[in-house]
């Protein structure tokens, strides 16, 4: 599987399945919708595959929230 993160414009993420009320885990967040640096949209396939590296997305939810 092909590492995408380090191509994703991480000021474009938005999160869904995101509680409050279940932090510091927020298990059920994940990548919503995304934009590549080049500016193109993630594919379903592609979100899919940035949600599987869990540490990404929890890294990013942090410091979106902090």
């Amino acid at each position: 599987m092909r590492d995408i993160s380090k191509h994703i414009d991480t000021c474009t993420i938005e999160f869904d399945g995101v509680d409050k009320m279940d932090y510091p885990d927020f298990a059920d967040a994940y990548i919503d919708q995304a934009r590549f640096k080049d500016g193109s949209i993630l594919t379903e396939y592609q979100l899919d595959t940035l949600n599987e590296n869990s540490e990404f997305v929890y890294d990013q939810l942090i410091k979106r929230i902090f």
